[in-house]
């Protein structure tokens, strides 16, 4: 026995009982370059070269930060470069692109799932076509209060909901 493994407390033969390791995928690079090159072009006829900075931006928010600020960073930078100027071609351009960022850390996890994807294109849909309908009747500035209302109301119940699922409140 080596003195590295005797240090770390293994022996010969518990490399012989062990599943081979296979180095962990780069896949999930691949997938989130297509989703933010997406953003990027459906994106250029609104922003122009800010596209560029944009996309490295996401891309950087994927590399460095979990996949929920990740994702907050991706629609703040978006929304923020585009404005209300969007039109319906680039909403779901940036959806789709948004929603291969989700499928990309997943895939960096190792927990790939399509329902996942599907699930955060539902969501997405959904809450975009409830905009779209509001948006018809109120201002910009109204139905951006009332969207960041709404769905801060829903991840506080969601937050709520999962302390009393995992019984993690504490006792009166």
């Amino acid at each position: 026995m080596s003195d590295e493994s005797a240090a770390a407390g293994h022996d010969e033969s518990d490399a012989a009982t062990r599943p081979a390791s296979r180095p962990p995928s780069r896949s999930w690079v691949v997938v989130a370059l297509a989703g933010t090159l997406l953003v990027g072009v459906t994106t250029w006829d609104a922003v122009g070269l800010l596209a560029i900075p944009l996309v490295g931006g996401i891309l950087a928010a994927m590399w460095y930060l979990p996949l929920p600020y990740a994702l907050g960073t991706a629609f703040v930078a978006t929304a923020a470069a585009v404005g209300n100027d969007a039109s319906s071609v680039q909403a779901v351009g940036v959806t789709l692109g948004l929603a291969t960022l989700v499928g990309a850390a997943s895939l960096r996890e190792g927990t790939f799932d399509g329902r996942t994807v599907a699930g955060y294109l539902a969501l997405t849909a959904g809450v975009s076509a409830v905009v779209v309908v509001a948006l018809a009747s109120a201002s910009f500035e109204a139905v951006a209060f009332g969207t960041t209302l709404a769905l801060g109301l829903a991840a506080y119940g969601l937050h709520r909901y999962e302390l009393v699922a995992l019984d993690l409140l504490p006792d009166p």
